[in-house]
């Protein structure tokens, strides 16, 4: 594939290929999971919310620096997290 590569010292665009790579499965499903949308936009917000909300999961810690201290503000064993939405081990 042909990405940009910045500019040319004569301000012409240059570009270089690069080669596609396959990342992780964030989502499946088809065009009737729920919540996808009739329009673009709601098309467009169902995607970039499933983004967000993969990235998010990816990131979090899951507070478990905090666990104990939570458990025992919940006055039970905290089984999602209460950022990103995991399921975390018991």
């Amino acid at each position: 594939m042909q990405v940009i590569a910045g500019r040319e010292d004569d301000d012409t665009t240059g570009y270089r290929q690069q080669t596609i790579e396959h990342g992780d499965i964030i989502a499946t499903g088809t065009v009737h999971s729920d919540g996808y949308g009739t329009t673009p936009t709601e098309r467009a917000q169902f995607i970039i919310t499933t983004i967000r909300d993969h990235l998010t999961r990816t990131a979090c810690t899951h507070h478990l620096n905090q666990h104990a201290t939570i458990n025992s503000v919940l006055d039970t064993e905290m089984r999602w997290c209460p950022l990103c939405g995991s399921r975390l081990p018991t």
